[in-house]
């Protein structure tokens, strides 16, 4: 159970974490369920990028590594289904990702693969352990299921405060990292949260820290729609600044944004209500042709992608005659190389080495092809 340090200045009730998610749920309460598709960008910026050369050599020149869209489910409880596509920017590679969270079994269920891959890859792993905010979705900035997490890790120590928003009253929720052990290791700063609860209880900033410093900050950007006969303020957006980057295996804080997130619900296609059954929260559902250009261009992309099937035996012996003509005529440029240039005997070397395989594995084919 999480220790909660109750600020003195609350004197509307909420003291603790508890008392703040009981209100967010009930002023929540009009939302069963949701649908949306979504949209957005990862953008890499500054001396963040510049210090990570594996990182350069993911993104464009202006930065941009990342186009993604999807759709999202949500339902009362904390089911979610996350059905998202990636188009990498530097090679135009299209991957989808599929996450499936069920509260009840505890469980995240994820399975991820590109449209250059037979073969993908599926993990099932506990819901302790998975921060579902990191997934590039409407998860990032609809946040009660990530507070109501700070209710039931006992490793979390919360803080509840009254601030303002550009002259808005908020709670402040303030999360704090507890040690347990021999050693005497004092509390390290990991997150705070701002709650209106004048628009419907909804987190309207988020940061988070390392090793206490600002590590990311995300600003959410609310809506109001109807629902039945209830006006209810909704998240339909969230930027991002992120300042941590890994430099040599280690995260390193940086001044300026390291990284630039934008992701957006689309507009006029929210959908409240619909009573997703369990089906939904499974792999098996499909959810249908997507509304948005965007997203609709992410799969057409993803599906038009045909993986190269196995070569004919003309093809293969095609191939091999290939190859093997490009290291003999490798081989001749390098024996008529002038000596006064310098002769590359390991270039010879490994012409020669390539030839010899592909030789092998031609006499090899051809043989059992024969037999």
């Amino acid at each position: 159970m999480a220790l909660t340090i109750v600020s003195a200045a609350a004197d509307d009730g909420i003291h603790d974490v508890r008392a703040l998610v009981a209100a967010m749920e009930a002023l929540q309460r009009p939302v069963a369920d949701f649908r949306c598709e979504f949209e957005g960008t990862k953008v890499a910026k500054g001396e963040g990028a510049d210090a990570d050369e594996d990182f350069k050599l993911k993104t464009e020149a202006n930065g941009l590594y990342d186009t993604f869209g999807g759709v999202f489910v949500w339902k009362q409880g904390g089911e979610m289904n996350i059905d998202a596509l990636h188009r990498r920017a530097v090679d135009n590679i299209v991957s989808r990702e599929l996450v499936l969270v069920r509260p009840r079994e505890r469980e995240v269920e994820s399975h991820t693969r590109s449209n250059t891959t037979t073969i993908g890859h599926t993990e099932i792993r506990k819901l302790d352990h998975v921060p579902v905010c990191m997934y590039d979705s409407p998860a990032m900035y609809f946040l009660i299921d990530e507070i109501k997490r700070c209710i039931d890790l006992d490793f979390y120590k919360t803080s509840i405060a009254n601030d303002q928003i550009e002259g808005r009253p908020v709670k402040a929720l303030t999360v704090f990292l507890t040690f347990k052990g021999p050693k005497e290791i004092p509390d390290q700063l990991l997150m705070r949260y701002w709650i209106d609860l004048h628009k419907s209880g909804q987190v309207v900033r988020k940061e988070y820290y390392q090793d206490d410093v600002l590590g990311s900050r995300c600003e959410i950007t609310l809506r109001s729609f109807k629902v039945g006969s209830e006006d209810v303020w909704m998240p339909v957006s969230a930027d991002i600044k992120s300042y941590v980057k890994n430099v040599n295996g280690k995260p390193a804080v940086f001044k300026d944004p390291v990284l630039l997130q934008s992701i957006y619900a689309i507009d006029g296609i929210m959908q409240f209500n619909k009573h997703p059954g369990p089906d939904v929260f499974t792999a098996k559902y499909k959810p249908g042709t997507p509304i948005s250009d965007h997203v609709r261009k992410l799969k057409y992309q993803f599906d038009e992608e045909k993986i190269s099937p196995r070569p004919t035996m003309a093809e293969t012996e095609a191939m091999l005659h290939s190859q093997l003509a490009k290291a003999e005529a490798q081989k001749n440029e390098l024996v008529a190389a002038p000596l006064s240039e310098g002769f590359n005997w390991w270039s010879l070397s490994v012409a020669g080495m390539g030839a010899a395989v592909l030789a092998s594995l031609a006499a090899l084919w051809m043989q059992r092809r024969a037999g």
